[in-house]
């Protein structure tokens, strides 16, 4: 059974090789344990850091693509190094690193293809209250839209089986947190949540790069689960938004209507008029959208499959590793 940590790492030099350290060398159930860090793009000396602390392999990407970028890059490194179990941490030391086996526990027993940590946001003292309710309204929206489990989504500390990796490919906005959520679920990938410990971040000042500002992060994360959403369910989305754009054009059109069945005309009302019509129109406009949309869809789950045909085939195969994903050990095949 081999583990793969990777961390995703930008100018991370005064805290990468604490990160790297803090990975303890040895874990129960587990043969061997590699370490991979990929640069994104560092001006200073985060490669060498991550060589002189231990990791296995360090990918630089050439210029600084983002973090979705960067994960993705991990994963298929992962998989390329015949890793069972991916872990994904940050390199400014937040997340605990001897809470791994709690975190690779559910996928080692077969209960899981997912595993992300909790971090208790109502409990921490460190995070801004504004943060904690950008959380909060992001995880809740997974849950309510998209049948999301999990209670903080936007926690990076997390652990994937190969099946659930290989499913995996995140494309869109600053983060992948909420996307590869998205992404598992349509899967049909069985999805956990651990309790974790989060820390100040170790960086000086302790502030995070991916968090600027909060409104703007809210913004981006928001826009973010929309795309996502669209593209796995865009005739739920666009329909949706559709037939309510229909509603509020129906009942703005009840005022020329009841002046016409009282009076016998809608003089006065012509404002009321123009706009339910135009609202009807662009309802009916994204509801034709969204059924387009779900055929172009249909094709987009075609070619995820071959795409994991094709890592299936390319990836190297230990051999002692788990043989079955968390949904063929629930279904008891």
């Amino acid at each position: 059974m081999k583990l793969v940590v990777m961390i995703p790492a930008f100018n991370e030099e005064a805290t990468l090789g604490r990160a790297i350290q803090e990975i303890p060398s040895h874990f129960a159930d587990i043969d061997c344990t590699e370490i991979i860090v990929v640069d994104d793009g560092s001006t200073d000396r985060t490669v060498d850091v991550a060589l002189a602390a231990g990791a296995a392999e360090v990918i630089s990407l050439k210029r600084n693509s983002g973090l979705t970028v960067a994960f993705r890059t991990g994963l298929t490194a992962a998989l390329r190094r015949g890793a069972d179990i991916i872990v994904n941490t940050d390199a400014d030391c937040q997340y605990v690193s001897a809470e791994i086996p709690q975190l690779i526990q559910p996928i080692l027993s077969g209960e899981a293809d997912l595993v992300s940590g909790d971090r208790q946001i109502h409990k921490l003292n460190h995070m801004p209250a504004s943060k904690k309710y950008g959380n909060t309204a992001g995880s809740w929206l997974l849950r309510t839209v998209a049948g999301s489990p999990v209670v903080d989504a936007s926690s990076g500390f997390r652990a994937f089986s190969r099946e659930c990796a290989l499913r995996l490919n995140p494309t869109i906005g600053h983060t992948y947190t909420h996307q590869t959520i998205i992404q598992a679920i349509h899967s049909g990938l069985v999805i956990r949540e651990v309790p974790i410990t989060f820390r100040v971040s170790a960086r000086e000042g302790g502030h995070s790069r991916l968090i600027s500002g909060v409104g703007t992060h809210i913004a981006k994360s928001l826009l973010t689960i929309v795309r996502t959403l669209t593209l796995y369910k865009p005739l739920s989305v666009l329909g949706g938004g559709g037939l309510a754009l229909l509603l509020l054009g129906a009942i703005i059109g009840l005022i020329p209507l009841t002046s016409y069945i009282s009076q016998g005309n809608t003089a006065g009302h012509l404002q009321s008029l123009l706009v339910s019509t135009g609202l009807a129109l662009m309802g009916l406009q994204l509801i034709v959208f969204g059924l387009l949309a779900d055929l172009v869809s249909a094709t987009r789950r075609l070619n995820e499959e071959t795409l994991y045909q094709l890592r299936l085939q390319a990836v190297p195969r230990n051999e002692v590793q788990i043989e079955a994903s968390a949904r063929t050990a629930r279904s008891g095949r």
